[in-house]
């Protein structure tokens, strides 16, 4: 955001005395369509985002169900969703982190095998049968 729009969004900030906190529309942050509302706290005089309103489309059905469960779990819903989205940011990170390991991985087998120190299939099938046959005599003769 450019140093102008933030000053114009600042002037734009609306103080709730009775909640010591700042509220701000996103057309005054210059963004249009749906209105969001950014809550602010201030700290040192500085305003801050605190919190942002998050605005879904759901079937009513589902939404009834999920209301029901939080309810049941005796839980806010939007604990819930906090934290549901919390775990899908940390299963994605994982996702990428492991995508990115086995990408390594796999290069680093393909360069081996370009470079000739890869070992072949039946050489593999033939060093592990001898191990097995190994275990077994030792297992039978014990």
């Amino acid at each position: 955001m450019a140093a102008e729009s933030k000053r114009y969004a600042l002037t734009k900030l609306i103080k709730l005395s009775h909640l010591r906190k700042w509220k701000v529309s996103a057309e005054a942050l210059g963004s249009q369509g749906n209105e969001k509302v950014y809550t602010f706290s201030v700290l040192g005089g500085v305003p801050y985002v605190k919190r942002v309103r998050f605005t879904m489309k759901l079937e009513a059905a589902l939404r009834d169900e999920f209301m029901a469960e939080a309810e049941a779990a005796h839980r806010p819903a939007s604990q819930i969703m906090r934290d549901l989205m919390r775990e899908f940011v940390q299963r994605q990170r994982e996702a990428r982190k492991y995508e990115k390991f086995l990408r390594r991985k796999v290069d680093t087998t393909r360069s081996s095998v370009r470079a000739n120190r890869g070992r072949s299939h039946e050489t593999v099938e033939a060093e592990f049968a001898a191990r097995r046959a190994d275990l077994l005599r030792d297992v039978d003769g014990a």
